[in-house]
């Protein structure tokens, strides 16, 4: 009966020991877990070994005793002191175990709390880079909208005012040309070419400005249509080979011997070509010459124009077709917008715009239009 008693204590103490064991199993997440499985698979075989051991000395026992039974008096108390004693060692054995056990559960419960609060940081850490990161970002974006809600303002009056001007500038540019052709006086006529000479000017940079304006915008839109190339340069000259003589210049334009049939925006276009010639113009001293010719494939066009200015700095080349930039601060030199122009309305047919130049040397551009 006090065996039974046992072995039920033990059992109840096992299944406290396992539902322990699984109770602080599912606390410990990840390393710290498989530590424990593996120690406590460790501890149950030993114990398992201990318990076979001490059965089969139970057993044995129990054969000697029966032997001795036979040819002596029964000895019932030895026999109970015999299984006594060996369930006091397999109890101290136990113990033994459990105290192991318990040390060992102990350390991994340390190395797991210490290993969780790593993790824990670790999350607190990312979580305050992330929330500083948003906030970050927040700030950014914020400053970004409010520029760009200030730009898009400056550029709406940008193109009100240029707009705007157009008008009174037509005015001044008709009633300037009536002047000049109905006087007599002499100071009359150059007086109103003057003011003639200055609104076409003005006229000029506030196009170049609303250009701008709708370039910036992603509205600058092209109106394609065939065009002859003999006939565009003809229409260059037209315009243009007054003003060379005028300074002195020599504009020579090779014009190609058999039609040369393009897919184009006409005005953009001349509005290119006649940007280049200007610049060339201004940078060209009297006396110096400025070629336009054209290259053409197929279908694919290219423009060149070649002048024996001043050249172009080597610091400037890279920035020349910048919105703005210019090579010196002389304000009577325009805005800086003429090359960045063409630049936009090369690319704005599917081509581009390249330069080659020395210091003293002239420069020449090179314009390459896909027609397709």
């Amino acid at each position: 009966m006090e065996r039974d008693e046992k072995d039920i204590s033990r059992a109840r103490t096992d299944d406290s020991l396992g539902a322990e064991r699984a109770g602080a199993d599912m606390s410990i997440d990840g390393a710290a877990a498989n530590e424990r499985r593996l120690f406590d698979d460790l501890i149950e075989r030993d114990r398992y070994s201990a318990d076979a051991r001490l059965l089969r000395y139970r057993r044995s026992a129990d054969r000697v005793l029966a032997y001795e039974r036979g040819e002596h008096p029964p000895a019932d108390d030895g026999i109970a002191l015999e299984r006594l004693v060996a369930d006091g060692t397999k109890q101290a054995e136990r113990e033994t175990t459990d105290a192991m056990l318990a040390r060992e559960r102990h350390h991994a419960d340390r190395r797991s709390d210490a290993l969780r609060g790593r993790i824990d940081d670790d999350r607190a850490e990312r979580l305050a880079q992330r929330r500083d990161t948003d906030e970050h970002l927040v700030a950014e974006r914020k400053d970004a909208d409010t520029s760009a809600a200030a730009l898009d303002r400056s550029e709406d009056v940008l193109a009100m005012v240029a707009h705007d001007l157009r008008s009174p500038l037509t005015v001044i540019m008709a009633n300037s040309s009536i002047l000049a052709e109905g006087t007599a006086e002499d100071s009359t006529r150059e007086a109103a070419e003057d003011i003639n000479r200055a609104a076409i000017r003005m006229g000029r940079l506030l196009t170049d400005l609303l250009d701008v304006v709708r370039i910036e915008a992603e509205t600058f839109q092209l109106a394609k249509e065939r065009v002859d190339a003999g006939a565009l340069l003809a229409e260059v000259r037209h315009i243009y080979g007054p003003l060379f003589a005028k300074r002195g210049l020599s504009l020579h334009i090779d014009f190609p011997a058999t039609p040369v049939i393009v897919v184009v925006d006409h005005d953009r276009v001349v509005q290119m070509v006649s940007n280049l010639l200007g610049n060339a113009m201004k940078f060209t001293p009297s006396g110096g010459v400025v070629d336009l010719y054209v290259e053409h494939g197929t279908t694919d066009l290219e423009l060149v124009v070649r002048d024996t200015g001043s050249g172009i700095h080597p610091d400037d080349m890279p920035h020349i077709f910048e919105r703005f930039y210019k090579r010196d601060r002389d304000a009577r030199r325009g805005l800086g917008l003429g090359l960045y122009i063409c630049k936009n309305i090369a690319e704005a047919h599917g081509g581009h715009i390249s330069v080659q130049s020395e210091l003293g040397q002239g420069a020449t551009f090179r314009v390459f239009l896909p027609s397709a």
